[in-house]
């Protein structure tokens, strides 16, 4: 159901040349939807866990939405890099230099997930449980 699997059945059935407008147009959507609609949610989930105070585990409806965008989003980096793959290695398409940059792409997608994710469970080990990438755990004025 995936691009992979869409760009395997477009590249058999083209025969000499793939449908690029189409392959192109695939691509470009999973980039929009990871990099406008996952990423941000996954950025402001993370915020409001850590601005909130409490542990992950404390908010189990919040922790469980945050795994599902973060598992999504995976999927779509995978499904890039693997269409990317196919293509680059496909005896049907005449030009294949697009692939190395949708791979590098998809990976850029895929680290970026994992900081969005990853900065909530390191911040569970700081006593403020706030976590900044440039300067580790943040010092929170007390709580009223």
């Amino acid at each position: 159901g995936g691009f992979a699997a869409r760009l395997s059945a477009s590249l058999a059935a083209e025969g000499s040349r793939a449908d690029l407008v189409t392959v192109a147009a695939t691509m470009r959507r999973l980039l929009a939807k990871v990099f406008f609609e996952t990423l941000p949610q996954l950025v402001l989930q993370g915020s409001f866990i850590m601005a909130d105070g409490r542990s992950l585990w404390k908010q189990p409806t919040v922790a469980f939405s945050m795994a599902l965008t973060a598992a999504l989003g995976c999927g779509k980096a995978c499904d890039l890099i693997l269409g990317c793959i196919k293509l680059r290695k496909s005896e049907y398409v005449a030009d294949r230099r697009a692939a190395p940059v949708g791979i590098a792409i998809g990976v850029m997608m895929g680290l970026l997930l994992a900081w969005g994710t990853g900065r909530v469970f390191v911040a569970e080990t700081c006593k403020s449980r706030m976590w900044n990438l440039g300067s580790g755990c943040v010092d929170a004025p007390p709580r009223c």
